[in-house]
């Protein structure tokens, strides 16, 4: 209880420092007063959301109000929003305040500000789905947006989810290519051999973000990762008292072989990929990651091949709270980030949600790797079941 409570303290602590850091990026255009409103439906009016969505876009009618509300908070997980925001704001002259937070943190302060009767955020845009749609969207209190034009060039995979979904991200197996000229595992049961004693590295999936889904996903699809246990060694796997299935094995095992658990992933692919080391270790890792490989001078690649998966696939989605202060500043917003504010996303590791956009440079087509789409509803009604499994057995 009492590592609990010092966690969040910390939590609290760098949360407030970011806040007071973020900056904003403004051309020139002040704020102006805020409207007030009695009710949601007469916000939704006023913003054109919920029942008053309307089947068409009116650009040139959105593009005006947004520059008479001058300002847009956007709330993301993701430290590209700074180059995507700064871009909006020269193109549009709206000021914007962008806030770069670690997405458990995000939805605690969006919660929080809400609860409270503060509404200050007009854009999200970050990871999470399972948290944003159960506990925003389906409550009445943060809404989809999709410019009209953009829905039907999104992949078929995502066209139907509940959110706006930008952008793919990933995790996978990631290694050191200096040290070994092909992926020195081809299973994900190969990370429990001894062999890769305390040589595994990841973000802490209680840290939030999308590790504890891909992890889950080895407990949803249990019964294939018991088949996979007896391709790998030949035998049928045999559960450790208390272990309910083969997925939740696997993650005891990891446990116990030592994974070294990070405060964020680019620790994690540092130490998978700096040259110079003769045993190097293997991480968990988004395949975005992959950039430090020119910026750090990393030898690191992809073990996209892997059994049962090469790549965990999980949503970066946007939504337009409820009572947002600026709702066509947020949709223009929105409207960018699917098009030209997409460039900063727009790097290997990452797939665009729309077919229409090329992909990245080295970045294979989701097509052509194995792989499980995150499971928003499943990570939403098990998520603290596993989290209580990982506390105890990661304290054992």
């Amino acid at each position: 209880m009492k590592r609990r409570k010092a966690t969040l303290l910390s939590s609290m602590f760098v949360l407030c420092l970011i806040i007071s850091l973020a900056p904003v990026f403004s051309n020139g255009q002040q704020e102006d007063g805020r409207k007030s409103f009695d009710s949601a439906e007469e916000w939704e009016q006023y913003a054109g959301l919920g029942q008053y969505r309307p089947k068409e876009d009116d650009w040139e009618e959105i593009e005006r109000k947004a520059k008479e509300e001058g300002h847009l908070v956007v709330y993301c997980n993701s430290g590209s929003i700074f180059d995507s925001v700064r871009t909006f704001s020269e193109e549009y002259g709206i000021k914007v305040e962008p806030y770069d937070l670690a997405t458990g943190s995000l939805y605690e302060k969006l919660g929080r500000e809400q609860k409270a009767g503060v509404y200050n955020c007009d854009v999200v845009l970050s990871s999470g789905t399972h948290t944003l749609n159960n506990e925003f969207v389906k409550r009445g209190t943060a809404y989809r947006f999709v410019p009209r034009y953009i829905e039907p060039k999104l992949l078929e995979d995502i066209e139907d989810q509940p959110l706006g979904i930008q952008r793919l991200g990933g995790k996978a197996v990631a290694y050191n290519s200096e040290v070994y000229d092909k992926p020195p595992v081809d299973s994900w049961w190969d990370l429990t051999r001894p062999e890769w004693e305390n040589r595994l590295t990841m973000k802490d999936p209680m840290q939030g973000g999308s590790e504890i889904g891909m992890m889950m996903m080895f407990v949803r699809n249990s019964d294939l990762m018991a088949e996979l246990y007896m391709k790998e060694f030949g035998e049928p796997i045999e559960l450790s008292e208390g272990v309910e299935n083969a997925g939740y094995e696997f993650v005891k095992r990891l446990i116990e072989n030592g994974i070294v658990l990070t405060s964020s992933g680019t620790p994690a692919a540092i130490a998978a990929g700096t040259k110079g080391q003769e045993k190097p270790p293997l991480a968990i890792v988004s395949p975005s990651k992959m950039k430090y490989r020119e910026t750090n001078n990393l030898a690191f690649e992809i073990a996209w091949n892997l059994d049962p998966v090469g790549s965990y696939v999980s949503y970066q989605a946007l939504a337009v709270p409820i009572y947002a202060p600026n709702p066509h500043a947020a949709k223009l917003y929105i409207r960018w980030a699917y098009e030209e504010g997409f460039e900063p996303w727009n790097q290997t590791g990452t797939w665009p949600a729309r077919k229409d956009l090329p992909l990245p440079p080295d970045q294979p087509a989701l097509s052509d790797v194995k792989t499980w789409y995150e499971d928003p509803d499943y990570i939403y009604e098990h998520i603290v079941e596993f989290q209580d499994f990982w506390i105890q057995h990661q304290s054992n």
